[in-house]
């Protein structure tokens, strides 16, 4: 997964996705950023965890990610 597939992550975080797309997921993790906004997500995703991290941190820093990827794709 070279792009960001937010619809993937989604999938991913809710325990939705196949064996391949969790690997395809989970390979893209370990590129740069990746990993810490994928924990993220996760965080974010489980009101548990989510309490642990800081939200408004989160939430702007994948909204700029959220920006920026849809400023590349045009």
């Amino acid at each position: 997964m070279t792009d960001l597939d937010w619809n993937l992550l989604a999938k991913y975080v809710s325990h939705e996705c196949s064996d391949d797309e969790c690997k395809r997921i989970q390979d893209w993790s370990e590129v740069g950023e990746n990993k810490q906004l994928l924990e993220e997500l996760i965080g974010i995703h489980n009101p548990l965890i989510a309490k642990q991290i800081n939200l408004k941190k989160s939430v702007n820093k994948l909204t700029n990610k959220i920006k920026k990827d849809r400023l590349l794709k045009f």
